[in-house]
């Protein structure tokens, strides 16, 4: 690069990012189709692609956080689901237990209920 260029280049990066694209682009900082021009085109080129890469960096990284995230929320879930598989297997088993237990009391209660049911 000559001494030229880097002062065309030093010029554009004076200027915040928008400005310096806004002048590349219209051509009034360097008439469209110019040596110079062609100069600013191609470090204001050489800009977007950085910055896109820098977007593209920062996209993959929030989508590898967002992936991270998604695993630990999935594991959590599946500890749930078997805490709670294990919950209702015990209550189950304490209903039936309780049934058992009573049943005797069970059985009075239907007697009772079909004896009132006869003499209506």
């Amino acid at each position: 690069m000559n001494k030229h260029d880097k002062e065309i280049q030093d010029c554009l990066e004076a200027m915040p990012f928008t400005e310096a694209r806004r002048v590349v682009r219209s051509g009034t900082l360097y008439t469209i189709g110019s040596p110079n021009h062609d100069v600013a085109l191609s470090w204001l080129e050489g800009k977007e692609a950085e910055l896109r890469d820098d977007r593209e960096t920062e996209t993959l990284s929030m989508a590898k956080e967002a992936n991270s995230v998604a695993k630990e929320a999935n594991s959590i879930a599946r500890s749930m689901f078997r805490a709670v598989w294990k919950d209702r297997i015990i209550a189950i088993a304490a209903a039936i237990i309780a049934l058992i237990a009573a049943r005797e009391d069970i059985i009075l209660f239907i007697s009772w209920i079909i004896s009132k049911i006869k003499s209506i």
